[in-house]
Formats: C-alpha cells, structure tokens, sequence
C-alpha cells in the first residue's frame, strides 16, 4: 500500500472542507459505518444461535461492498471516505525540496512550509500540478496558512 500522507486533524468539519464536501458527510459516513458494523454483529450472532457455519471474511466482504456502493452512489461520501483511507497519497520525493525531511515509514510535521511542501509532492498535490488547478492559490496570502491550519499538520504512515 506505501506510505501515504494524512492530515494531523481529527475535526470532523476541517476534514469536510478540506475534502470540500458537504456539512455532516463525515457524520453521515461514521452512521453508515456504524449501521453496517451493527448489522454485521447482529448476522454474527443469528448464525452462532443457528449453529451454522460463519464463513467470517465472505460476509464481512458483502457488508463492506454494501457500503462501498452506498458511498459510491455518493459524491460527497465516496471524496471523504477516500481520503480518510488514502489521505492524500503517496508522496514523491523527488518533488521534496532539500530542506524537508521525509524520512521513515512513520513521522509527521506540524511546521507549515514542511507540511504544504509535503502535501505538493503528493498524489494529490501531482493531480493539482496536471491540471494546473489547486483548492487554494498558493500565491494568494493567507491560503496557504487556511490549508495548514485546517490540516493541523500532515502524518504519514
């Protein structure tokens, strides 16, 4: 899978605006996520009353597909959901400049010039440079310290 970068942030609304989606897509995934964790338990415990054999993997795959076409059938949902697993990708250090240190499979940063460079050098931040398109203009003052402020910081791992 590879190391992939992450936002520091555990605030629901800083992690919607970062994915700009809508207000409560992160609480509206968490009860999807919920829902379907629940309904897993209670199949689990109807086939252990029944005796029969819980073939654990096999369901818990039906109720994961459940979910993805749920959040699929979502734009906000499947953005949020994506990048709460994948964060912003992977990152090239090949588009690092000198002075930011990357090392390890595990580290972070809450330094802001570290983090925005880090988060350029992304899967991401690549996608941006392609289409010559960010979320934010990084020339414009005080974009770049809203972008760091909403992430609190990046992780990778």
């Amino acid at each position: 899978m590879g190391t992939r970068l992450y936002p520091c942030t555990k605030d629901p609304a800083n992690l919607e605006k970062l994915c700009n989606v809508e207000r409560g897509s992160y609480q509206r995934l968490r009860m999807l996520e919920e829902m379907t964790a629940n309904f897993r338990t209670l199949q689990h415990e109807m086939f252990h009353e029944n005796c029969e054999c819980w073939i654990e993997s096999e369901h818990d795959q039906e109720f994961d597909y459940e979910l993805w076409k749920i959040c699929d059938g979502n734009e906000d949902l499947s953005r949020l959901s994506g990048f709460l697993m994948s964060g912003w990708g992977k990152v090239d250090r090949l588009w690092l400049p000198d002075n930011v240190k990357f090392e390890g499979s595990i580290g972070g940063t809450d330094d802001p010039d570290e983090s925005v460079n880090l988060i350029h050098a992304s899967d991401m931040g690549a996608y941006w440079r392609t289409l010559g398109k960010h979320p934010y203009d990084p020339e414009t003052p005080g974009q770049v310290a809203r972008l760091w402020h909403l992430c609190e910081g990046v992780s990778w791992h």
